[in-house]
């Protein structure tokens, strides 16, 4: 690790660009996903906006299939995008992305930190296809026990090919090294087709039929109701979630066509018509144990309210699942949202990502509501276990409680009940923060409620200016039984994301650094944490990261 690190630094004295503005991205990602909490979000997810963040989305240069791959834009969205492009011209500001039906002020406004409006039309102008854009980054974390290493090329010419390896892994002394996750891509872009060689990610649907990696479970919101399938795209994360194999589509018209093997994984492919309000898909794949699924989703969007469904079934048992709700919109930013699903006891929920409140989506009848304006959303989640007749009644609530000049205040509010012990878990946090220019204070208090009492408490103080920042946090906590357990969000480099869980009586100490110089930047964080009768931790993190 240590040479690795030496390796980094020495490939960043050679760099000829400047380092792209990496920010905190993770309001952005929960608007964007309708989830109400960090802690709620996966590693994979956090890595694939923070690409986005330091290589922009492109929206005026790349195809369809890449404006889908990004999984940053709806189906809908892309089509609405590129009816406007041709007839209109490319959108140049985000005030003009804020026009384009389906988007409106506040999804532009989130979207913002991942787009680029570059324009081949603008005079003076250069082709962004021959043009270069690669990233390394180097990573290691040092602990009692092994020490953490990870590593990631990426390297592309935009709209031609990109190229990316990433691997990750545990060094124990006087050991060998075990590699405990790793991924490869090799991507070829044509005018109208993709090919994808290595790891891949193949997501249609509401997820009914095929999402590979991670997908959120719950109804916090009405923009969390709904999944925005990317097809077919490469998978940049570090652990080589997706699938192993080879990975094609192609366009025609409004249809794009695509197919895709993987080893020890399904083979098959997908159609799907885009039209201007919405969409209709076809998925069908093998696996090679001769199980199979067959499914067919639609989607369809007029004036901001929006109708899904998606019905899949298994072969030969034909064992049929089904999920489909709207979202409509009612006065100014606010929304509605209705959702129902029915998974068979039967129903192979492998390759599976729909919506579900259990680990698997299988032995599940369930319906969810959920609402949001510009300062409050909230889901109402009632699920049924046919086979072990339980149940779960399930609320979630968060937003702005109080907001006065540079002081804001929120809460989050989850209720949970069901047949099964422990029966009710109630969860109360709020978070009480204070920004003037770069200085950032904020404190969180949270509450759980269940077989006990669990408390934790954490104050943060920071600084951030345009080449540096740097934060303090201080944790206390009083949990006395796991089942009580407290997720709490930690500050970290951008991709790299940890929500660790606190149990048991003690307190933590961290620190967190960042500094972005002319074409390379460093993060650092360091950690003690010490536990009343029980063993504490100390950890130490460092990035380095080389973009251009």
């Amino acid at each position: 690790m240590r040479s690795g690190i030496i390796i980094g630094t020495v490939l960043s004295l050679f760099c000829t660009g400047p380092a792209k503005a990496q920010e905190d991205i993770l309001p952005a990602v929960m608007a964007l996903t309708g989830e109400s909490q960090a802690e709620a979000l996966d590693a994979s997810l956090i890595q694939r906006y923070a690409f986005y963040r330091s290589h922009p989305l492109q929206v005026n240069l790349l195809s369809r299939s890449r404006l889908l791959s990004s999984g940053l834009l709806s189906g809908y969205q892309v089509a609405t995008l590129l009816d406007w492009r041709e007839r209109d011209g490319d959108i140049l500001s985000l005030e003009e992305l804020a026009l384009v039906d389906g988007f409106g002020t506040a999804r532009a406004e989130a979207l913002a930190p991942f787009l680029s409006f570059a324009s081949a039309r603008l005079p003076g102008s250069t082709d962004a296809s021959s043009s270069l854009d690669g990233e390394l980054t180097l990573r290691g974390v040092l602990r009692s026990g092994p020490a953490n290493g990870a590593g990631r090329l990426y390297l592309a010419r935009q709209d031609r090919w990109e190229a990316g390896a990433a691997a990750q892994g545990e060094f124990p002394a006087k050991r060998r090294p075990d590699m405990t996750g790793s991924s490869f891509f090799l991507a070829r872009y044509g005018r109208r087709y993709r090919v994808i060689l290595g790891h891949f990610n193949a997501r249609f649907g509401q997820g009914l039929a095929l999402w590979s990696g991670f997908s959120l479970s719950g109804v916090a919101s009405p923009a969390a109701a709904i999944r925005r399938p990317s097809g077919l795209s490469v998978s940049r994360s570090y652990a080589g979630t997706g699938y192993r194999g080879a990975a094609m589509d192609w366009e025609s018209g409004r249809w794009t066509f695509s197919a895709f093997a993987a080893l020890k994984g399904p083979a098959g492919g997908n159609a799907t018509w885009f039209g201007r309000y919405g969409q209709l898909s076809a998925t069908a794949f093998r696996h090679a144990d001769g199980t199979a699924r067959l499914a067919a989703d639609a989607r369809y969007c007029w004036k901001g309210t929006d109708l899904f469904a998606e019905v899949a079934g298994d072969l030969p048992s034909g064992v049929t699942a089904f999920v489909g709700g709207v979202s409509v919109p009612v006065g100014d930013g606010a929304r509605w949202a209705l959702l129902v699903r029915h998974y068979p006891e039967g129903y192979l929920s492998r390759d599976v990502g729909a919506i579900r409140s259990s680990t698997k989506v299988a032995d599940e009848e369930g319906v969810a509501l959920a609402f949001s304006n510009r300062n409050v959303s909230a889901g109402l989640d009632a699920a049924w276990h046919p086979s072990k007749r339980q149940g779960q009644v399930k609320l979630v609530s968060s937003g702005t409680l109080w907001t006065r000049g540079p002081w804001t205040w929120r809460y989050r509010l989850v209720e949970r009940y069901r047949s099964a012990a422990p029966r009710n878990r109630a969860d109360l946090r709020s978070d009480l923060s204070w920004q003037r220019g770069g200085w950032l204070l904020t404190g969180r208090v949270e509450s759980v409620l269940s077989r006990d009492l669990g408390l934790l408490a954490y104050g943060e103080a920071g600084w951030k200016g345009t080449r540096g920042q740097v934060w303090l946090r201080g944790t206390t906590f009083r949990i006395d039984d796991w089942e009580d357990r407290i997720y709490a969000y930690e500050r970290n480099a951008p991709g790299f994301f940890s929500v660790p869980s606190y149990y048991g009586r003690g307190c933590e100490a961290a620190v967190y650094a960042g500094w972005k110089g002319r074409c390379w930047s460093a993060w650092l964080q360091a950690s003690v944490l010490r536990r009343k009768e029980k063993p504490g931790r100390a950890g130490l993190k460092l990035q380095l990261q080389r973009n251009w």
